[in-house]
This record gives structure tokens, sequence and C-alpha cells, in this order.
């Protein structure tokens, strides 16, 4: 994941935005977009204590809400062995003004402002 994921979330945002998923068993691009979606929602709060207005706040700055950047997660699905599993890597990304979906490393799709995912 990019800074644009832990400037507006905290590790513990993530986790608990990650758990129910988890558990039951979402695919890895359910988990990429549903971080890519909250992370993109928190950079356009205006008074949202963020990881980054906290630690402006630190060194002085007064810096309120989210810090507005490009949002990219990755995420990979592990396997133990036994498990059969038919989706590869996915990646979500969004920034506001348009996403990238790319599949196998060939050129993408552009989607103006919409969430895609695809590795």
């Amino acid at each position: 994941m990019t800074d644009g994921v832990s400037d507006n979330l905290s590790d513990g945002e993530i986790c608990e935005a990650l758990c129910a998923p988890l558990a039951s068993g979402e695919t890895a691009a359910a988990l990429a977009q549903t971080l890519a979606s909250l992370a993109f929602t928190a950079s356009q709060q205006q008074t949202r204590d963020t990881p980054f207005a906290q630690g402006a706040r630190q060194h002085g700055y007064a810096y309120p809400g989210g810090k507005p950047d490009d949002v990219t997660v990755l995420c990979v699905r592990v396997l133990d062995g036994e498990e059969e599993d038919d989706e590869e890597g996915v990646r979500g990304n969004w920034d506001g003004d348009q996403a990238k979906e790319t599949a196998g490393g060939e050129g993408g799709q552009q989607s103006g402002g919409r969430l895609s995912s695809r590795l």
C-alpha cells in the first residue's frame, strides 16, 4: 500500500476494516477495494484526525483532516498448499481523478475516478 493509505488510516483502522472481511473469506480484490475506498474517503475529510495530521502536530504544524494523495493497495492471498484458488494477486487503485486497471503487466484501461482492481 502507498502512503495515501497510511497517511489517512491508522494501523488500528486498517486492522478493523479487514477483520470481518478476512474472517468471512473475502477475496484479495475485495480487501484491496475496501482499503483503497476507505483511505480515499478519509483523505477527503477535512476534520478527520489522520496519522498524517497527528504527525504534523508533533512537528509543530497545524494540518487538520485527511491528506489528499493517490491511493494504491496490493493484496495477495497466501495459500497453505492445500487450498485451491483461482484468484491471482489484486491491486486496488484510487487516485480520485482516474484509476488504472492493468492485467498481467499489459497496458491499462482508464476508468475515470472509479476504483478498479486487477493484476
